[in-house]
């Protein structure tokens, strides 16, 4: 499945991109990291906004290629991402539950019926010739 990309000429598309990315980034790498690390806040995440937010007020259509490079990269790393999480959810959760359900057994498809238990089965009636003379 592939993301819909902005077009070159879609400057509000490409606006946001930038004042997004300007704002996010040094949130992320002042802020978020640091603290959860426990190291102290670099200074260089401050030179992103600086290039990012007057290109995206002035002259969006510059950051065409880097959001394309952008959505290339972490494309890529949507999709491995993806597949690690739901290869994780089955591992750690869905085999589980089946082995224990199977040792249990609780699974319903491996239930026999027996032939002496009740049927649900109708058989059905040849239709009358008066019943298909006026079938509404």
């Amino acid at each position: 499945m592939k993301a819909k990309l902005l077009k070159p000429t879609d400057h509000a598309g490409l606006r946001r991109f930038g004042v997004s990315m300007g704002l996010a980034l040094p949130l992320i790498f002042m802020a978020l990291i640091p603290w959860l690390l426990n190291y102290s806040t670099p200074l260089w995440p401050v030179l992103i906004p600086l290039w990012l937010l007057p290109l995206a007020m002035l002259t969006p259509g510059l950051l065409y290629y880097p959001y394309r490079l952008w959505m290339a990269v972490f494309g890529v790393v949507g999709i491995i991402n993806t597949y690690l999480i739901l290869s994780l959810v089955f591992v750690l959760l869905i085999t589980p539950m089946g082995l224990v359900l199977r040792l249990l057994g609780k699974l319903q498809y491996q239930k026999r019926k027996s032939f002496s238990e009740h049927s649900n089965w109708q058989h059905s009636v040849a239709p009358e010739a008066r019943n298909l003379e006026e079938p509404f």
